[in-house]
């Protein structure tokens, strides 16, 4: 498959991986996008989950 943007962080399954284990309150939805840019979008409202250690947006 094509190495474009959206293959490298939102298909290949490594990535789709990383995306579930992300500790946010709605990781599993990144993995089910097919653009880049609009998985980044939905991303700016995410909570991270403790312990993680961070206390604000992970793309602010």
């Amino acid at each position: 498959k094509e190495e474009t943007t959206t293959h490298i962080f939102l298909e290949c399954p490594f990535a789709q991986q990383v995306w579930l284990e992300t500790p946010t309150n709605q990781a599993a939805h990144l993995a089910d996008q097919t653009e880049f840019i609009a998985a980044l979008t939905m991303t700016r409202n995410d909570i991270c989950l403790p312990p993680s250690g961070i206390t604000g947006n992970i793309f602010p």
